[in-house]
């Protein structure tokens, strides 16, 4: 896919452009959050987590899996910071530091599973 992004003023005009290549793999891996109560009202307060259980799995007997990453989705500041109590790539579970949320806002959370051939999910 190309992808052209033109910005006209007037008479004059500034253009650029993206080429994005997409693949699918049949045999991606795949990830799953295995426990985590959305229902439940936590208070964030220092020294206080919320728990996300996950596992990984691949279809493909053949390969190795997976490598994981968690991050934090948008633009980073300083309201992201410490929201992750553990290093990224850490196994089940991910514990989320609630004395460092802030009332009123949304956070949303990536999970990334790279298999032992460099297919994500």
């Amino acid at each position: 896919y190309e992808f052209t992004l033109t910005i006209a003023r007037g008479a004059r005009a500034a253009s650029t452009s993206v080429s994005v290549m997409v693949s699918s793999d049949r045999f991606m891996p795949r990830a799953t959050i295995t426990d985590f109560d959305a229902t439940q009202k936590y208070n964030p307060t220092a020294d206080t987590y919320a728990a996300i259980y996950f596992e990984f799995s691949s279809p493909d007997p053949d390969r190795t899996c997976c490598d994981t990453a968690w991050s934090v989705v948008g633009d980073e500041s300083e309201d992201d910071a410490g929201l992750l109590a553990k290093d990224s790539d850490a196994a089940s579970p991910m514990l989320i530091n609630l004395g460092n949320t802030r009332a009123n806002t949304v956070y949303k959370l990536k999970l990334e599973a790279v298999d032992s051939i460099g297919s994500s999910s």
